[in-house]
């Protein structure tokens, strides 16, 4: 679910978001750029979840924690691809 939600949120945001402000530089630039930050978010994420798991996938509380790691994660990736 989690490389959804970054294929979802760096292939609707950043990816249009570069293309469209940052046009002069290269297209393969900019697509090496998203998935960069797109891979930033999915692997500490994933990181999250290996390191308290399965805590973090059963427990509601710790469920409710990745919930906001994953907004941080995904607020400072979002930023990372879209300034990078």
């Amino acid at each position: 679910m989690d490389f959804v939600y970054s294929c979802l949120n760096f292939g609707s945001i950043v990816l249009p978001y570069r293309l469209l402000v940052g046009s002069q530089f290269a297209f393969g630039d900019t697509v090496i750029k998203t998935l960069l930050a797109g891979s930033v978010f999915f692997f500490g994420l994933t990181a999250f979840v290996l390191l308290r798991y399965p805590d973090s996938l059963v427990d509601k509380v710790w469920v409710a924690i990745r919930g906001m790691v994953a907004g941080i994660l995904l607020m400072i990736a979002l930023t990372e691809g879209m300034l990078m």
